[in-house]
């Protein structure tokens, strides 16, 4: 479950910024001339030049969904936490200007898809090399 991790925040992150910034190119708020003196910058924090998909958005909603796909049956608390620290993560970019709200709510849908789309490999992975008689996670 933790190697396929980095599948996943390499997946979401490639494709929010190596896809979407470039073929979007929709300035961040902090680079736009009518907003710049408008907007409160922490330490001068304005990010790239381009912010249609939040990076950070994508990532923590990928991680927060793909941990409780994968452990929703036994740790059911899971997703009180971790959901919630995704929210205040993709937030957090509006508060600092760096990002519009539909920067991270795009993010948001397109972490849906990373994010089963990897738990489906883990539990191919597990179904196949580490089943135990016991167990079954093929009801996913």
């Amino acid at each position: 479950m933790v190697l396929l991790i980095a599948l996943l925040i390499t997946l979401s992150d490639q494709i929010a910024s190596g896809l979407f910034k470039p073929l979007v190119e929709r300035l961040r708020p902090g680079h736009e001339q009518g907003l710049q003196d408008m907007l409160h910058y922490v330490n001068g924090y304005r990010g790239g030049r381009y912010g249609f998909m939040s990076s950070h958005a994508a990532n923590a909603f990928s991680l927060a969904l793909y941990l409780t796909i994968l452990t929703r049956r036994k740790i059911k608390w899971m997703p009180y936490l971790i959901l919630p620290w995704a929210l205040v993560v993709s937030v957090s970019r509006i508060y600092l200007g760096a990002h519009y709200p539909t920067d991270i709510l795009a993010p948001l849908f397109l972490s849906v898809f990373i994010s089963n789309f990897v738990a489906a490999i883990y539990l191919y992975i597990t179904n196949k090399y580490f089943k135990d008689e016991t167990k079954s996670d093929s009801d996913y």
